[in-house]
């Protein structure tokens, strides 16, 4: 994989007190348009430079020693697209003693390794869905769709449940229907319809009337005739 990482290198010669110091920094640059992650960079020092990684000091970041010789390592977890990371440290050497050679080449003088993150979802269009929302997941370039919040309006008079577009439904309302209502508790035996009070103290009284002409006309009708009958019978023990 060509990784389109740029790698330059600035290095400064200093004089402090009767100390001779050589200072180095090294920055990264992602030219390429998409990130990078674990990345690693190697700086290889020549010998006549530095004779081993014991020399390195103040070092901005932390670094890992890969070889003696020596050879150092900076590892960034990610670098983004036009993304830049520096590194700096120092050592005690004067750098005019070394060939003007040996310094250029030291100043090219970079390995490095990551894996480039590819965004599989360019170019990607979710399809559109009114009760779903569209995420795309750049490592597979697959559409993930999740259901929006039944009761979301999709449409006139029309909501989202569970992610599908429905129509609403309506509230009915029945009407009171006092003669239905009263049907029904008579069937249920719940409740017997109540007559008015004058009309049951008109059926009470005709019923005593009715009673009382019934005893009426059967004690005198009934009776007359056994009075006649009494009155033909002759007495058996009567002698003229």
């Amino acid at each position: 994989m060509n990784l389109k990482i740029k790698v330059s290198k600035e290095i400064k010669t200093y004089k402090k007190g009767s100390d001779v110091n050589t200072w180095v920094k090294i920055t990264i640059t992602n030219e390429d348009t998409e990130k990078y992650e674990d990345l690693v960079i190697m700086d290889v020092i020549p010998k006549e430079i530095l004779v081993n990684v014991n020399g390195i000091k103040n070092a901005s970041v932390g670094y890992s020693a890969i070889l003696e010789d020596p050879v150092i390592a900076f590892e960034i977890d990610e670098l983004g697209k036009d993304a830049s990371k520096t590194f700096e440290y120092m050592f005690k050497k004067n750098l005019s003693t070394i060939s003007a050679s040996d310094v250029n080449k030291w100043k090219a003088s970079f390995a490095f390794a990551g894996e480039e993150v590819i965004d599989l979802c360019k170019g990607v269009t979710c399809t559109v869905k009114v009760c779903q929302t569209a995420t795309c997941d750049s490592k597979t370039g697959k559409c993930n769709y999740a259901n929006k919040t039944d009761g979301a309006s999709c449409g006139t008079n029309k909501e989202c449940k569970k992610g599908k577009c429905v129509a609403k439904v309506q509230d009915v309302k029945v009407p009171k229907d006092e003669n239905i209502a009263e049907d029904l508790n008579i069937a249920n035996g719940s409740e017997l319809p109540q007559l008015p009070l004058t009309e049951i103290a008109i059926a009470i009284v005709l019923l005593i009337l009715a009673v009382a002409g019934f005893w009426f006309v059967k004690n005198k009708f009934g009776n007359g005739e056994n009075s006649e009958q009494e009155t033909e019978q002759p007495n058996e023990g009567f002698n003229p």
